[in-house]
């Protein structure tokens, strides 16, 4: 296990998303319309809003990048649009930007899983990741980083190209380790953003400098994995994104994880 003990603390809790998504392998029958009209009986007590789109990707050609369509999305919104569940053709995710601990976001994982296989002929799944999405944007953090994290975070701004390179300069930095521990994979990003710069297209710029950290750890099981087994697996990728990164803190204390 990395040793990470921060030797400060952060000025406010980083947190601006967290998310769970269960993947499936493509089915012979599975009507994505339908199983979403089905689970909505089922969640709209929780969920009332639900939208559909698109799901685009990016492809290179010969006449530059263009986008396609690679399915369509249902998006399940709670009343105060901070919890939403989304579902493709082969996945499903919950997401939340007020995540609170990981007992209350693994019960409320519950509903949807159980919503999808009622409405639903899949066998089991497949692969499971958990992602923290942290973004630092208080000027007193963002310089002090080599404080507040390790080298394996902080990537090209732990090793200046001379003294006179610092992260007050630096204008945009990005960083990906991956880890292999105990079956599962732990990926960790991180970015150095300026002002208004856009690195996620669901996560809007901001017109300060900020430093994201994006946590994600997953599994995959061909063999298949079962709706009892969810709960144990996304507390195991819970924990692990923690254990290994358990920096992330609040001034009085506060554990962003838990």
């Amino acid at each position: 296990m990395l040793d990470l003990q921060p030797t400060k603390r952060l000025e406010k809790a980083p947190l601006i998303r967290v998310l769970c998504q269960i993947r499936w392998a493509g089915l012979t029958k599975f009507d994505l319309n339908q199983v979403a009209d089905n689970m909505s009986d089922s969640i709209a007590g929780e969920y009332p809003f639900h939208n559909s789109r698109d799901q685009f990707e990016v492809a290179i050609t010969p006449n530059g990048a263009v986008q396609r369509p690679v399915g369509r999305l249902h998006r399940f919104e709670s009343a105060d649009r901070v919890w939403a569940v989304t579902l493709a053709e082969q996945f499903i995710a919950l997401e939340t930007s007020d995540y609170k601990t990981h007992t209350e976001f693994i019960e409320r994982l519950t509903l949807p899983i159980h919503a999808l296989l009622d409405a639903s002929n899949i066998p089991s799944f497949s692969w499971i990741g958990y992602r923290y999405t942290n973004r630092l944007d208080d000027n007193n953090d963002i310089s002090n980083l080599n404080k507040l994290f390790v080298p394996e975070i902080l990537g090209g701004l732990a090793t200046p190209v001379s003294a006179q390179v610092s992260t007050g300069n630096v204008k945009r930095m990005a960083c990906e380790t991956s880890y292999f521990i105990d079956e599962c994979e732990l990926v960790v990003r991180s970015v150095l953003l300026e002002p208004e710069y856009l690195f996620d297209p669901e996560f809007p710029a901001i017109n300060k400098r900020s430093f994201v950290i994006d946590i994600d750890s997953h599994t995959e099981r061909m063999r298949g994995i079962s709706r009892n087994e969810i709960p144990a697996i996304a507390e195991k990728l819970s924990n692990l994104g923690s254990a290994h990164f358990y920096g992330l803190l609040t001034k009085d204390g506060q554990d962003t994880f838990q």
